[in-house]
């Protein structure tokens, strides 16, 4: 990510209380819009990679696997099954 991506506009906001006490205050970060995009876009893609998320099956949008490699599969799927009776419908 670029450097002022991860910048912030630190800003003090007074909640309930004291003006004077520097306990009223509170601290609000205005990171940029393409940062906040960034760092959910980054945050999920990490989150589905470490909860395993997606099955085995999934074939779009998968590291290493495309269109082609779910036809292979279907069909290895489905050519698995010509000696059986019955054939699993999908």
């Amino acid at each position: 990510m670029p450097e002022d991506w991860k910048k912030a506009n630190v800003t003090l906001t007074l909640m309930k209380g004291n003006e004077e006490d520097e306990e009223s205050y509170r601290l609000i970060n205005l990171i940029s819009t393409p940062g906040k995009v960034m760092a959910l876009i980054l945050l999920e893609t990490k989150y589905i990679k470490d909860k395993k998320v997606m099955g085995s099956s999934q074939h779009g949008f998968t590291k290493q696997k495309s269109r082609l490699t779910n036809l292979i599969a279907s069909y290895n799927e489905k050519t698995s099954f010509t000696g059986s009776q019955r054939c699993p419908v999908r």
